[in-house]
């Protein structure tokens, strides 16, 4: 089983305050883990995880960072049921935003 990849968005990165953000493109795998998947990216503390994109593959379903198991999630956007099977076709854009300054 693959991971899915996160790729850092060339110049993104922004310091303000204590807070910095990164842009990631992050690109499925063909099994989607019950879950979610825990950010490969090198950031501490992450405050939180913003969908500001996705690709056409991915409408009708929601990206998003649950804080409580520090894990990134797909979910149904109709019904909010977590995603499960092959997500090797979803790329969505996200925001990072943590404490690391």
């Amino acid at each position: 089983m693959s991971a899915p990849t996160l790729t850092k968005v060339a110049d993104s990165e922004v310091v303000m305050g204590n807070k910095r953000t990164v842009q990631y493109t992050y690109t499925g795998n063909a099994a989607y883990t019950a879950g979610g998947d825990v950010p490969s990216v090198p950031l501490r503390n992450i405050a939180g995880v913003v969908c500001i994109g996705q690709n056409t593959a991915s409408f009708g379903y929601e990206f998003f960072w649950n804080f409580q198991t520090g894990k990134l999630q797909i979910q149904v956007s109709s019904t909010g049921v977590e995603f499960s099977g092959n997500a090797s076709t979803f790329q969505f854009v996200l925001l990072f935003i943590s404490g690391d300054n």
